[in-house]
């Protein structure tokens, strides 16, 4: 009768690895399931809240904002260029001291691509706006300038 039941004993313990062994493969399987459930919603979710997300964050593909640009007209007669977007709050403080300015500004939209010939290294240009150049003399500055700052660049680039 031991004999008996130590047999069973051990009949229990191989049924209990092989129920262990299916019970962590279906665990591990329903966890793998679960995990790309999750990271397919998310994705989902970031998909149709890119749109939000692009105009909170002002995120824009070039060409998909427009602005005047001076971009194919020779420099001749201008003083200076002016670097900008119109959708960067730096680059809409400085429009009306440029429009104003007694300087004359050639005005370069960084996201037309008709300016793209201009976004080069000459005139110093690397990407950062609001971004002046002096056509007279090189003198360059990047970033909104103060009041101070600013008749400092037009007393400097002449005219």
């Amino acid at each position: 009768m031991e004999d008996d039941e130590k047999k069973e004993d051990k009949n229990i313990k191989v049924v209990d690895k092989k129920y262990n062994k299916k019970v962590i493969t279906i665990s591990v399987i329903a966890f793998i399931l679960c995990y790309s459930i999750v990271l397919t919603i998310s994705y989902i979710d970031l998909i149709f809240k890119y749109d939000d997300l692009k105009k909170s964050c002002n995120i824009v593909n070039p060409g998909e904002v427009s602005g005047y640009n001076d971009c194919g007209k020779s420099f001749k007669g201008y003083d200076a260029l002016f670097f900008y977007t119109p959708i960067d709050n730096h680059s809409k403080n400085m429009m009306n001291l440029v429009k104003n300015s007694n300087l004359k500004f050639y005005w370069i939209n960084v996201y037309d691509k008709k300016c793209d010939y201009l976004k080069t290294a000459k005139y110093g240009y690397i990407g950062w706006i609001p971004y002046f150049y002096c056509l007279h003399n090189g003198l360059n500055y990047t970033g909104e300038m103060t009041n101070s700052t600013w008749n400092w660049f037009i007393n400097n680039c002449g005219g």
